[in-house]
């Protein structure tokens, strides 16, 4: 329980910085905190989570992203916006009695409906916390903040993934510092109050839109039923701090001059495209399209109280500080990437030579067209390996449905029409730069920008009387049956919370088959044992053997090498004491060592095998055979490979 305390202060840490950052870029020109402005409340946490981020980066490569450092940092965040903090709880209960004020009104369906979506965020909170990474998170992103919150600095990712620490950080150090301070399942719980907030900011854009509380909690049932959103909160990637920054530039963009002063506006939106852009570098090709949509008509329409007011000087001065705020957020990436890889532009210009990751063609020509011709339905019932995830059916049901609309006078004032031009805009730019990758994680923002005319079409027809009676009974019949179909896989995470309550969880319980036998590895291997892992998923290891374990250069030795029996001989020189061999990976390490052409003087046995690895322990028979590797601790705590002298 402890756990979960932890990471509700830290997320008060974050609307504290948000606040501070605030008042520092917009002085009072911002919206105050009152019960009345939910978006901003929202707002405060996404850009101060990214801003705090941005100050671990120094702090990391420095070598002081430690708990007392951490503690002290955020005690002070809190200590300096206090006074703006303390109301944050009244206020937050004054909006919500508001809400029940309304849906006490309502009827019953809405009634029932707002429960049952009530719970299904609830049990996606559970899922967070309780379940353990999964994926890519087990293979990268949760071991990384693991092994920077042992070793208390940013350094290369050690191991096969050492090219991926070139990728802009911001939710793995958010990870390491809750790491640091309590866990991993706080760590990963850190990123539901995320996904409320990027709720909160779709709902922000949708009311900017016009749509009512009835669509505004259509279009929040949507996105929850959003595999492509709702996988990430619990799995252990970092996809939705991207994702809740972009929705937050989007909800700026179109709140300029009304609900937030212009400039303010456009130097937070600024602030958040160069966070989300660093946060995911694919979102220059899906996302930073729309954006661009949203700025020039701005510019162009007179449906605006930027060309109203301030006349086209000043609108050429905003982009200007759009861009520089966009630009700013980026410094402490580049400053990261100069001192790991002496290359702030890496892995675009320098860094890693292996540079296939950034240009990747998933399927051949004739599955790429097919894909390209089935849009969008194989955005939202495409089964494609490495797409992880879809937008929700619903958005296909109530689509068609905007046919009952009433005509927009200006198509220049229409709100709804802006957001779908620029989320047309920018799913055509990424099906043309990358037909090849059906992943709506890669610019899930732009995706979204399609929800509020959705939303907006199914409460027009749920207000209606006669005709649409029926019509509206079909559409809360859909809504329900969606929220009970997406609750039903979160039940085995539910059912193990009081066990977590009660401190008796299973760390394996629900994990993936790497689980124990990396945990039962742990406790056979002594400080500082050299493992090379033939696999991906390394998570449970422990941090010391993370450190220690193969990187690159082992990799390619053992595979260039042409003696078979050599490559035994070569494992045991560059002071391996264990391989693991995961037998669903298929990389080459698997074929090349063969059991036949094991050295006579080198004993090599299997100490453990399951359906998915066999662990194998190297040991010198003679002990005449010499070690040119070893992994040792240094003065900082840190494990490091070093030839032996």
């Amino acid at each position: 329980m402890i756990e979960l305390l932890i990471t509700c202060v830290y997320t008060l840490a974050c609307v504290g910085m948000g606040q501070l950052a605030l008042s520092a870029l917009a002085g009072h020109e911002w919206p105050p905190l009152s019960a009345s402005s939910t978006p901003h409340l929202a707002g405060r946490f996404i850009l101060g989570q990214a801003v705090l981020a941005a100050i671990w980066v120094p702090i990391g490569l420095v070598g002081w992203f430690g708990p007392v450092v951490i503690v002290g940092t955020l005690a002070t965040v809190i200590g300096l916006s206090a006074s703006q903090l303390f109301p944050l709880l009244r206020n937050t209960l004054s909006w919500v009695r508001s809400f029940f004020k309304w849906l006490r009104g309502e009827r019953v369906g809405v009634q029932l409906f707002a429960m049952a979506l009530a719970l299904l965020i609830f049990e996606f909170g559970a899922a967070a916390w309780i379940m353990p990474p999964r994926g890519d998170a087990e293979a990268f992103y949760i071991p990384y903040a693991r092994v920077i919150a042992a070793t208390q600095r940013i350094e290369l990712m050690p191991g096969p993934y050492e090219y991926l620490s070139s990728i802009g950080l911001m939710g793995e150090l958010h990870f390491g510092a809750l790491i640091s301070l309590a866990n991993v399942s706080s760590a990963k719980f850190f990123v539901f109050p995320l996904a409320v907030s990027a709720a909160a900011m779709l709902v922000a854009i949708c009311s900017e839109a016009g749509v009512g509380r009835m669509g505004r909690m259509i279009a929040v049932a949507m996105l929850f039923t959003t595999t492509a959103f709702t996988h990430h909160i619990f799995d252990g990637k970092t996809d939705l701090f991207p994702t809740a920054l972009g929705l937050m530039a989007v909800w700026l963009l179109l709140a300029a001059g009304e609900s937030v002063p212009v400039r303010t506006a456009y130097a937070v939106a600024g602030l958040c495209t160069g966070f989300a852009l660093m946060a995911k570098f694919s979102y220059a090709l899906g996302f930073l399209p729309a954006v661009c949509v949203f700025l020039v008509w701005r510019q162009l329409t007179n449906g605006t109280s930027i060309v109203q007011v301030s006349g086209s000087k000043f609108r050429s001065g905003a982009m200007v500080v759009f861009a520089v705020c966009a630009v700013a957020a980026t410094v402490p990436h580049l400053a990261k990437n100069a001192v790991l890889f002496s290359s702030p532009l890496a892995p675009f210009l320098g860094g890693s030579e292996d540079k296939g990751w950034l240009n990747q063609a998933w399927f051949t020509p004739d599955v790429t067209r097919r894909i390209v011709l089935s849009y969008p339905f194989a955005l939202v019932f495409g089964r494609y390996p490495g797409q992880s995830g879809n937008l929700s059916y619903l958005l296909l049901a109530f689509l068609p449905l905007a046919a009952w609309l009433p005509r927009p006078t200006h198509l220049s004032k229409s709100k709804l029409t802006e957001l779908c031009l620029a989320g047309a805009i920018g799913t055509i730019s990424w099906i043309a730069v990358r037909p090849s990758m059906i992943a709506p994680r890669y610019y899930l923002p732009t995706l979204l920008l399609f929800y509020p005319l959705a939303a907006k079409a199914a409460e027009q027809v749920l207000i209606k009387e006669a005709p649409f009676r029926w019509l509206g009974a079909g559409i809360m019949a859909i809504l329900l049956s969606a929220l009970a179909v997406f609750s039903y896989p979160l039940l085995p995470a539910v059912r193990q919370v009081p066990n977590a309550l009660l401190g008796r969880l299973d760390p394996c319980v629900l994990a993936s088959p790497y689980c124990e036998p990396l945990i039962t590895m742990n406790r056979q291997a002594e400080p500082g044992d050299r493992i090379y892992f033939a696999g991906y998923y390394s998570n449970w290891l422990r941090t010391d053997l993370l450190q220690c374990r193969n990187d690159l250069a082992d990799s390619q030795a053992l595979e260039t090498a042409t003696d078979a029996a050599g490559r035994w001989a070569m494992l045991y020189a560059r002071g391996f004491r264990y391989v693991i061999i995961d037998n669903t990976s298929r990389l080459p390490i698997v074929s090349l060592l063969d059991p036949s052409t094991i050295p006579p003087w080198l004993n090599v046995n299997e100490i453990l095998k399951t359906k998915e690895l066999s662990v194998l322990r190297l040991s010198n028979r003679a002990h005449d055979q010499k070690v040119e590797r070893d992994c040792v601790q240094d003065a900082s705590h840190m494990w490091h490979v070093k030839r032996v002298s």
